[in-house]
């Protein structure tokens, strides 16, 4: 038995390109990626969507690589969450100091 490896495994999962940065300044950077990892874990959303509805449709039969585009999306919006409650966690302990 043999058993072959997806395409859609073998590309990074949690580390989509980052956006070139059009600001000058260290924040503005920061901010322009952060706006394209949402962005493209919005993508991988809507392609996850549209991959399950095929499959539900009957249009396609790639079980597998729609079971990898779903996983892909859920572990990109999971890696979005982790970094959210992070920065929220920063963002508290800063709030919190003491002046």
């Amino acid at each position: 038995m043999t058993n072959t490896i997806s395409p859609a495994f073998s590309s990074p999962v949690a580390s989509p390109a980052m956006p070139a940065s059009s600001s000058a300044d260290g924040f503005g950077a920061m901010l322009d990626s952060a706006k394209g990892f949402v962005s493209q874990v919005n993508d991988m959303q809507h392609a996850a969507a549209d991959a399950s509805t095929r499959l539900a449709l009957g249009e396609t039969d790639d079980m597998v690589g729609t079971l990898a585009t779903v996983e892909k999306a859920d572990l990109a919006f999971k890696t979005l969450l982790a970094v959210r409650s992070k920065l929220m966690a920063a963002f508290d302990e800063i709030r919190n100091m003491p002046v």
